[in-house]
């Protein structure tokens, strides 16, 4: 299935224009800064809706890792888990499992977020620290 591009979905009608010297100085910021996203998507929907539903089934959601690059966050909590809402505990850590797999075949992009030292690291080397979180966990299992 096709899926929406990464990088290029937001226009640049809604990014507030700066100065030269303004944008200079805000680049300069966020490049020397911690940049960390408290709840963030990272996954790269279907360009179709009517996709939507192998998707889901799929718990095979790409995680957008050029987006994410482009966006030059240090680190983000990524909700996930039981993204196709079934609310079995086995399906949240199948989904788990495969989204942390794929995270490890993309040890150039990003780490696992499991520690404060986590953003460190990446930060130190250019990556992207991911960290999870089981969104409406109370559901499972009920």
């Amino acid at each position: 299935m096709k899926l929406v591009p990464e990088i290029g979905r937001v226009g640049k009608e809604v990014i507030y224009p700066l100065s030269p010297d303004d944008e200079k100085r805000a680049m300069e910021l966020h490049d020397s800064s911690i940049v960390f996203d408290l709840h963030l998507h990272g996954v790269v929907n279907p360009e179709s809706m009517d996709d939507l539903d192998e998707w889901n089934a799929s718990m095979r959601y790409p995680c957008g890792y050029d987006g994410i690059k482009h966006a030059g966050l240090t680190a983000f909590i990524d909700g996930f888990g039981s993204m196709a809402h079934t609310w079995v505990m086995g399906d949240a850590i199948k989904e788990i499992g495969l989204r942390w797999c794929d995270m490890d075949h993309r040890h150039d992009a990003v780490i696992r977020g499991l520690r404060a030292d986590d953003v460190i690291r990446a930060k130190n080397e250019g990556k992207t620290a991911i960290f999870m979180c089981i969104e409406n966990a109370e559901l499972i299992g009920n």
